[in-house]
C-alpha cells in the first residue's frame, strides 16, 4: 500500500468522526424557531405525520379577525415521540388541542412543539417544558 493510501484510510476516519458531529448538529439547528419567546394557541388537528426525520402536528387556529389559519408544529423523531409515549393515532382530524412552541422566527405559522394539551379533558401529551409551561397553560 503506497503511502497516499495509509494517510487516507487513517485521515478519513479521524476527519469523518471530527465532522460528523457537527453536520448532525447543523441538520438539528433550532435558528429557525425564536427560543426567547412561547406561543400558545388552541386549534383543531387536521393532521398528525408520523414520519421522519421529524413528527408534524398540523392544527387550524381561529386568529383575532376571525380567520382559519393552519399551523404547522415540528416535534423530534419517531423513535424519540414514541419514547414520550406517543403513538400514529396519539392524535386524530378533529382533535381539540392547546399547543404551546417556539414560533418560526419567519413569522410563518410554524413552531417548534414544547407542549401538547387535550382540551377535551385537559390531559398532557407531549411536556417539554422541563417545568410549568411559561404561559401558564395547565
Amino acid at each position: 500500500m503506497s503511502m497516499d493510501r495509509r494517510v487516507a484510510a487513517v485521515a478519513l476516519p479521524l476527519v469523518s468522526i471530527v465532522l460528523g458531529p457537527m453536520v448532525a448538529s447543523a441538520h438539528h439547528s433550532t435558528a429557525g424557531y425564536d427560543l426567547e419567546h412561547t406561543i400558545a394557541m388552541t386549534g383543531v388537528v387536521t393532521e398528525f405525520n408520523w414520519i421522519n426525520p421529524h413528527t408534524f402536528l398540523v392544527w387550524v387556529v381561529t386568529d383575532a379577525d376571525g380567520n382559519e389559519v393552519e399551523w404547522t408544529g415540528e416535534m423530534l423523531s419517531i423513535q424519540t415521540v414514541t419514547s414520550w409515549g406517543l403513538t400514529r393515532r396519539s392524535f386524530e382530524a378533529g382533535d381539540q388541542v392547546r399547543v404551546t412552541g417556539f414560533p418560526s422566527r419567519t413569522g410563518t405559522p410554524h413552531s417548534m412543539i414544547q407542549k401538547i394539551v387535550m382540551t377535551a379533558d385537559g390531559s398532557v401529551v407531549v411536556d417539554r417544558t422541563g417545568n410549568e409551561d411559561p404561559d401558564g397553560i395547565p
